[in-house]
């Protein structure tokens, strides 16, 4: 990566030390200057590092806070959904449980019916045998020699 390795020194540094031999007047100038520009694009390129870093990082929250909405949307879409299929299979049961308790209701009413029912033709059978009993009673012996008398 740029920036990470020192920047190469020019060949001399100091003219004291090996004296001036010839070279350009103001190298130790230039270098100064190369060492220092490599500084300021070393401090851009940092400068631009970061600010890509951030802008990275408030897109992937931005996105973040996008998903969370768009998955609480369809979280709250999905309990709605289910909150009306509560709703329905609560209806049907309870219109069964209706359904059975009316079917139950007619039976027991059916059968009431049909027992009183049996119960008044007994009654009315009972009522009949009763008056021709009273009647053979009150007749003795009938007119016919083979009718038997009840006691």
């Amino acid at each position: 990566m740029a920036g990470t390795q020192p920047p190469k020194a020019p060949p001399k540094w100091d003219d004291e030390e090996e004296g001036d031999k010839g070279e350009r007047p103001g190298w130790r100038k230039a270098a100064e200057m190369k060492v220092k520009e490599q500084e300021a694009r070393e401090r851009e390129m940092e400068r631009i590092m970061k600010h890509n870093q951030e802008v990275q990082e408030n897109s992937r929250m931005r996105f973040e806070a996008h998903m969370y909405s768009w998955n609480w949307e369809i979280w709250l879409k999905q309990q709605a959904k289910l909150r009306k299929k509560e709703q329905v299979r609560k209806l049907i049961e309870s219109w069964e449980r209706s359904e059975k308790e009316a079917a139950k209701k007619r039976e027991r009413e059916e059968k009431e019916w049909k027992e009183k029912l049996v119960r008044e033709a007994s009654r009315a059978t009972a009522l009949e045998e009763e008056a021709e009993l009273k009647e053979r009673k009150r007749k003795g012996k009938g007119p016919c020699s083979t009718q038997y008398t009840l006691v």
